[in-house]
């Protein structure tokens, strides 16, 4: 019986390794290589904000201590709270940095894809076991356990085969070494800088109202897992650009919850959008997209992450986003989709509340939804007699994805103003569509 369930055990391994492609897997690098980096002092754990932002190469050199940056894509904290179990088990570690992503705490969703792509890598089977059974619909289980049904669609031919071995066999798979964009320590390379060719994506309609009960739990259970294992915990939410901070309808609200959270448990708390400016400061043009860090403001992150682990007890925040930024610009939240069509452009609009001077406004071409398309906005003067309209400006966007563009346009609930919208083809001069509309006296959605 133990000869068959090893052969069985052998064979789907053998199945496993030469169809499960994760070759090109950013999560494998950083888990696999947490277990090989030895010894671990300092520990980060968090989503893509601080995959691409925390720079714990930085970081280990200047502090003079050991420092991981074990971030991943899009975990919860029912994942956080795993993957730092694993970690622990592994590592002698003094502090853990948690991140506080305001996208997954306000979240209710399951996250399958998170769950997979950090158990598929976990050494530990009880770890493992109760990652998936805890993060994954208890229908997808078995995709859960074995990566091997995930990943198997058609027979791969002996050519294909060759392929994935070689790549498996090389260094860049083995060893981690000369993988693009891999600093090491869990740090990814995430652009320079942002010279206007850098896409921006857009967190569409987060209005965070409340924080998860789940969430909550795990987190909580992430600090009491500290606590028994003589472990700093740290909670710290990463930098966010205004246009993302503008999502929010009550900004401070949502960081007292959390505040009180931290301070229930004895446990550090710090908000790097409360960052005084004379210690660090980011404008629109140091982020990858609205709400990632590029790989130079990551290390002016980390500069400060220095300085505030050598004085914690520093008066180096504000108080409130409102002390921050006096201006109303983060004291509402208000945007508008606006959808182009060949029958014409359909708006809906959010619900604001405090008064706001500015809104984003998001053109989506949904005629054009398959090809790249680039979108011009501008202002019109219109002649309330005659009804004749007249260029006064041309707004440039503030990020663009594929098909839709973003724009930050001034807002007065009063007033109706006019834009002409041009939709071109990307890169030409081939106008794809073209219409005149309004934004303003808004209404309730349509």
């Amino acid at each position: 019986m133990l000869a068959t369930l090893a052969l069985a055990a052998l064979i789907y391994f053998c199945l496993d390794y030469v169809i499960s492609d994760d070759t090109d897997s950013l999560s494998r690098v950083t888990i696999m290589d947490f277990y090989r980096e030895e010894p671990v002092d300092v520990l980060f754990i968090g989503t893509s904000h601080s995959m691409y932002a925390v720079d714990s190469v930085r970081l280990t050199e200047t502090l003079n201590q050991s420092v991981y940056n074990l971030s991943t894509f899009g975990p919860d904290y029912v994942k956080l709270y795993y993957l730092l179990k694993e970690a622990i088990r592994v590592k002698d570690i003094d502090t853990v940095f948690v991140e506080l992503s305001l996208a997954r705490l306000g979240s209710s969703g399951v996250d399958e894809f998170a769950t997979f792509i950090i158990s598929d890598y976990m050494k530990s089977i009880p770890n493992r076991a109760a990652l998936i059974i805890t993060g994954v619909d208890d229908s997808n289980y078995v995709n859960g356990f074995f990566r091997l049904r995930r990943n198997f669609k058609v027979i791969p031919t002996f050519s294909e085969i060759k392929w994935l071995i070689g790549k498996k066999r090389a260094e860049q798979y083995t060893q981690f070494i000369g993988i693009p964009q891999y600093m090491g320590r869990g740090e990814w390379y995430g652009h320079d800088s942002n010279d206007g060719t850098t896409n921006y994506h857009y967190a569409e309609g987060f209005l965070a109202k409340e924080i998860i009960p789940r969430e909550t739990k795990y987190l909580t259970k992430i600090m009491n897992l500290c606590k028994r294992k003589g472990i700093k915990p740290v909670l710290y939410v990463m930098p966010y650009s205004i246009p993302y901070l503008t999502q929010f309808k009550d900004y401070d609200q949502i960081m007292a919850t959390i505040r009180k959270l931290a301070e229930d448990h004895s446990t550090a708390f710090i908000d790097l959008n409360l960052v005084r400016d004379e210690y660090l400061h980011f404008d629109i043009e140091n982020f990858r997209d609205f709400d990632h860090l590029n790989t130079e403001a990551g290390k002016q992150l980390a500069d400060f992450f220095v300085e505030y682990m050598r004085k914690p007890d520093y008066d180096w925040f504000y108080d409130s986003i409102r002390e921050k930024y006096p201006s109303d610009l983060v004291q509402g939240v208000g945007y508008w989709k606006s959808f182009v069509t060949d029958e014409g452009v359909f708006e809906k609009s959010t619900e604001a509340s405090g008064t706001i001077t500015e809104m984003l406004l998001k053109i989506e071409p949904l005629s054009f939804s398959n090809i790249d398309t680039n979108i011009v906005l501008t202002e019109l003067k219109r002649d309330e007699e005659t009804d004749i309209r007249t260029d006064v400006r041309t707004f440039t966007a503030l990020g663009r994805e594929g098909s839709f563009s973003i724009f930050s346009v001034p807002y007065d609930p009063a007033t109706r103003v006019y834009y002409r919208i041009e939709v071109f083809k990307a890169g030409t001069d081939e106008l794809l569509f073209e219409t005149e509309s309004f934004f303003g006296e808004r209404s309730k959605d349509e």
